[in-house]
């Protein structure tokens, strides 16, 4: 919900406003001068990688979509300035009525300075001068193995070029049933690694056409998962981990559905699917000809579940109480639900013995110890180590992974180097009249 602070200070206080759709409210809101309204980016519920500028009139919480693209800004007198599809653009905007006044128009500037803003999506405007970031700094990848103290053991170094990451997006990456092979995916690119060679087979690329993201292993190490919205909504897909085979559609629904752990006898995948009445719900999707099947419908967001080694539990996120949380449940009937975080918690990931749960809260990696017998119990939540500097995915799906022996986890980690450049443009007005003369 969207919260508002006294202009004489004190604190924020939340605002209760009800949406015609279900969406969610990301970015940095910007007020439309003394108009009464603010510019946000929209996510709708059931393609939340897909992004909308939004105008929210705070007289009567009546939100409007005005375009496609996000992080828009408006510059007096009139005009809006907002990124869609990989560019700047600008269009001209009524802020008395809240709407654009004609399409928009790509920003004629130096790439460089596009680059910086798309990807960075750092600026500042005036009626007469307007501040990027320019080029974006030269980024480094990195797969980092980490013990249990947080010291890095050893790395896997990336060419961040090939497997299409920014500074906007992350790496996701498992390691396959026999821990000899790697699955990573770069937003637009799977690859699979031989850890021992560091050969790499390159399995999928979008050509810039849609989003490759969420790898999972098969039990049988022969098959990968995947989500891809190269067709519309975001499904699950899987394909040979070789590279040689037919792509096979996992989850044939109209709905936005993510695969996000095979069942131990890889007959079934466990995920979510969006809903446009109650959110995110568990399901497990069939694989083996038989009906996929909800687990969990509630009201709250529920997200991210991963079976445990034997196939007995499921861990889970869930922000019942307002705040994400991570949860147990049994499998495949369950008596309850079991909220073992207090503190926050997303990313849950199995230990190989099914013993310890791991998760992340704020900037550490955590753990729970967890006895099964004589009766299911769930001990202290404690700290491991600072994980910080190391990708976490938005959603809560666990972008690293455990080693074999429990001994050691692998992270990505994406990296500036460099300082940062930035650009001034004086005279920011009269360009922008320039663009609409024709």
């Amino acid at each position: 919900m969207p919260q508002k602070v006294s202009a004489e200070g004190g604190l924020a206080e939340t605002m209760q406003v009800q949406f015609r759709e279900k969406v969610v409210i990301t970015g940095r809101p910007q007020l439309v001068g003394d108009s009464g309204r603010i510019l946000i980016t929209v996510k709708n519920q059931q393609r939340p990688h897909e992004s909308q500028v939004g105008v929210l009139d705070v007289k009567n919480w009546n939100l409007e979509l005005v375009t496609a693209g996000s992080d828009a800004r408006f510059v007096e007198p009139g005009f809006l300035i907002y990124v869609h599809s990989d560019q700047v653009m600008v269009a001209r905007f009524d802020p008395e009525l809240g709407k654009l006044k004609g399409p928009g128009r790509v920003l004629p500037v130096d790439q460089k300075i596009i680059d910086g803003a798309v990807k960075s999506v750092r600026s500042a405007f005036s009626p007469s001068l307007a501040v990027f970031r320019a080029a974006p700094t030269e980024l480094k990848g990195r797969i980092v193995w980490v013990d249990r103290e947080g010291r890095e053991v050893s790395e896997i170094e990336l060419d961040l070029s090939e497997e299409n990451v920014t500074n906007r997006s992350g790496i996701f990456l498992r390691l396959s049933p026999e821990g000899k092979r790697l699955v990573v995916t770069g937003d637009r690119k799977m690859s699979v690694i031989e850890l021992e060679s560091g050969r790499k087979t390159d399995l999928i690329e979008t050509q810039g056409m849609g989003t490759v993201i969420y790898p999972h292993w098969a039990p049988n190490g022969k098959l990968i998962s995947y989500i891809d919205n190269r067709s519309g909504p975001f499904l699950t897909y899987s394909m040979p981990a070789d590279g040689t085979g037919q792509i096979k559609l996992l989850t044939d629904m109209e709905l936005t559905a993510v695969g996000t752990s095979f069942a131990p006898d890889g007959k079934s995948l466990l995920g979510y699917l969006i809903s446009p009445v109650t959110l995110r719900d568990l399901w497990l999707f069939a694989l083996d000809g038989g009906e996929s099947r909800p687990l969990l419908e509630t009201p709250s967001n529920e997200r991210a579940p991963t079976f445990s080694p034997d196939g007995s539990l499921i861990a889970f996120i869930s922000d019942e109480t307002g705040r994400d949380q991570i949860y147990v449940r049994q499998f495949p009937e369950s008596p309850q639900n079991w909220k073992v975080t207090s503190e926050g918690g997303v990313s849950p990931a199995w230990s190989h013995d099914g013993n310890t749960l791991f998760y992340r809260s704020k900037t550490h990696l955590m753990m729970i110890p967890v006895q099964r017998q004589p009766v299911l119990q769930f001990g202290v939540p404690e700290a491991l180590f600072d994980a910080g500097e190391y990708y976490i995915e938005p959603f809560g799906i666990a972008a690293y992974d455990i080693s074999l022996d429990d001994s050691e986890f692998l992270f990505p980690h994406v990296m500036s180097t460099g300082l940062d450049q930035w650009s001034v443009i004086q005279n920011w007005t009269t360009l922008l009249e320039t663009i609409f003369e024709d």
